[in-house]
Formats: structure tokens, sequence, C-alpha cells
């Protein structure tokens, strides 16, 4: 995997090699999630043309399915943070004390995504709405891509290396 591959083999161990490749992984499926959220968004304010009642009723279908997406990708950002919480940074600092302000920073950019997390969720339901739903709903999509894809290159490029030295015991 193309983020392992900075990672220092000196002390790294198959399980957390193995530890490793699952944030990777996740962190993939959250990227997605969240391109599946901007795409489905730009399809919620299209009407494809039709007539007013059909792109009326194809928008009010598109933002129903954006949100149940957003529910989704919400969960799955949320659920992964609180594994990374309770489990993952507490072995960390135990094992690689010197990582301490970087988890001190990982945590606090994940109340800073609840922040983000919680403010797109109604900006998605005020969909399709008018021009000032959509453009708040943007906005808001857009200010959570930036915080989370910041947030996810700096845990790659700091935690990766020290996560290969884990143990699966280390994490329970």
């Amino acid at each position: 995997m193309t983020a392992l591959k900075g990672a220092d083999p000196q002390g790294a161990n198959p399980q957390g090699v193995e530890l490793a490749r699952r944030l990777v992984t996740i962190h993939g499926h959250m990227r997605h999630g969240l391109d599946q959220v901007r795409h489905l968004m730009a399809e919620a304010a299209d009407g494809d043309g039709a007539t007013e009642a059909v792109s009326a009723a194809l928008r009010l279908r598109r933002s129903w399915v954006l949100r149940r997406q957003c529910t989704n990708f919400c969960s799955l950002v949320q659920g992964h943070h609180t594994i990374e919480d309770a489990a993952i940074f507490p072995a960390l600092r135990r094992i690689q004390p010197e990582l301490a302000a970087v988890i001190d920073r990982l945590e606090s950019e994940h109340h800073e995504l609840v922040d983000h997390l919680d403010a797109l969720e109604p900006a998605l339901a005020a969909l399709p709405g008018d021009d000032a739903a959509r453009a708040a709903a943007s906005a808001a999509i857009d200010r959570l891509t930036r915080h989370l894809d910041d947030h996810l290159r700096y845990e790659e490029a700091h935690l990766i290396p020290a996560m290969t030295r884990l143990t699966f015991a280390d994490v329970h």
C-alpha cells in the first residue's frame, strides 16, 4: 500500500502492519463516502431539465438519498474516531509517548470534525431548497472536506510508522 511505503520497517511486526493497513483502508472509505456526498449534493440541485414537476420530484428524491448517504458517512467517521480515541491513541501514548503532541492534535481535530459533521446534516436537510440553502450546504461540505482531508493526511503521515510497531493486544 502506498501510504505504508513510508513506514519505518525497524521494529515493525505483521500485526502492526495490518493495523496500519486497516487505518489506510478506513480512511479510503471515508474519502470515498465524502466524494459520494459531494456528488449527491450536486445531483440534488439538478432537475435534469425535465418538466418543473418532474424536476422538483427528482430534486426531492435526490435530497433524501443525499441525507441518507450523509448519515452513513457521518456514522463511519464518528465510529472510526471513537475507536481511535478509545484504543489506538491510548496504545500509542503508552508505547510511544513522544507522539503525545501529535495525538493531542488529532484528538482535538476529532472534536472539530464533530462540529463540521453536526453543521453538515442540517445544511443538507434544507435541500433541495433555494440558492441560499444550496450555497450553505456547499460551504458546509467544503469546510468538512478541507478539514477531513488535512486530518487524514496528517494522521497517516505521523501515525502509520508508529502503528506498525503495535500488536493486536496493544489496542484491546
